[in-house]
């Protein structure tokens, strides 16, 4: 079976450089080359992550997106970034580093509580990170740089 799909060639914007390409239709929570994307039972495909971003936690694939959406949901959360941090054990842990809503306060606690009856236990974040909108590093279209926060996060000391 096949599918109809638009790629862009290099250096085209996607308004104007997208040609029409025929591949075989992927299965079911298949990845590309940069992406993560999953099938419904109606046959409908949805982009899941990138692949660069997705955490991998004891052997189990995360997708930061999933988490980010849950904790964006938090009524004193205003912005929230999730990133792999190196651990010995696991590989990666989930961390999460969040803007508070203005004159919000919480802890990490509060915020690692508050996830434990809305989420797997294998995608909860382990630990939490508050900054201030100057520290949520971005491009300058406004997208999160997820791996600014990861080295910043690594980085010792």
């Amino acid at each position: 079976m096949w599918e109809k799909s638009f790629r862009t060639r290099p250096g085209a914007s996607t308004a104007t450089g997208s040609s029409l390409t025929r591949r075989p239709k992927p299965s079911a929570g298949a990845t590309s080359r940069s992406a993560t994307w999953r099938r419904d039972e109606e046959g409908f495909y949805y982009l899941v992550d990138r692949k660069k971003d997705m955490i991998i936690s004891g052997g189990e694939n995360l997708y930061q997106s999933e988490v980010e959406n849950l904790l964006g949901a938090h009524p004193k959360v205003k912005d929230v970034a999730v990133i792999g941090r190196p651990d010995a054990t696991w590989g990666e842990t989930v961390h999460a580093v969040i803007v508070l809503r203005n004159g919000a306060v919480a802890t990490e606690r509060e915020i690692l509580d508050w996830c434990i009856d809305r989420i797997a236990g294998y995608k909860r974040p382990r630990s939490v990170s508050f900054v201030g909108e100057e520290g949520m590093s971005r491009t300058a279209t406004g997208k999160i740089q997820h791996r600014v926060l990861r080295d910043r996060i690594s980085a010792p000391g």
